[in-house]
């Protein structure tokens, strides 16, 4: 009978770590990018109509003199990421980029 001491133990248990755990991560990162495309997605029906409310507060504000350049730069910039966001994670993983391991 083979004695296997702690570290034999060990060595194995990291084998078997890094041999079974890429298939899983690969895996569950289909399913996330999939899930962060339809998040940003469904944000942007929620997001591009607060901030036209928030466009149109601030031209009025500009319309009475009192514009706040602040507001107004926070919202574009807002609506700049939210648009991107889809944009980027279908630019770092393309179609197949996570094998299909079902």
């Amino acid at each position: 009978m083979i004695k296997l001491t702690k570290i034999d133990i060990l060595i194995i248990a990291l084998f078997l770590v890094l041999v079974c755990v890429p298939d899983y991560a690969w895996a569950q990162f289909g399913g996330l990018t999939s899930a962060g495309k339809q998040i940003f997605k469904g944000l942007r029906k929620i997001i591009y109509p607060a901030s036209a409310v928030g466009v149109i507060c601030v031209c009025i504000g500009g319309f009475f003199g009192n514009i706040n350049w602040k507001w107004l730069t926070a919202i574009v910039v807002g609506l700049v990421v939210i648009s991107m966001c889809t944009g980027f994670i279908e630019l770092f993983t393309p179609e197949g980029s996570a094998p299909d391991l079902k």
